[in-house]
């Protein structure tokens, strides 16, 4: 596992809320893994409880992906303010782990 602080807001740049989504997306693609393709055996319980936890985060981060996305304002960049591309790209990578 590779652990480095995550992007935060810098003067002068875009805000990273379409990279740490981005982020968040990878994370759960690597559970969905884990849980469904690991060597090790667990109960039919705690498989059930792993795999509505994932399905929980993906509610979450499809959430957080603005549904009308506009033209983002280069003065006030908030995740409501994504751009259509980003979005789209997005919740194309999201569907794309769920499926």
């Amino acid at each position: 596992m590779i652990a480095s602080p995550l992007p935060a807001a810098s003067p002068g740049f875009s805000a990273p809320w379409a990279i740490l989504l981005n982020i968040e997306i990878v994370q759960i693609q690597s559970r969905i893994y884990s849980v469904l393709y690991s060597n090790e055996s667990c109960s039919e319980n705690t498989f059930c409880d792993n795999v509505q936890d994932i399905m929980s985060s993906l509610t979450e981060i499809a959430k957080g992906i603005p549904q009308n996305p506009s033209r983002p304002i280069k003065s006030n960049r908030d995740p409501s303010k994504l751009g259509i591309r980003t979005s789209i790209s997005l919740f194309t990578m999201l569907y794309q782990v769920q499926n």
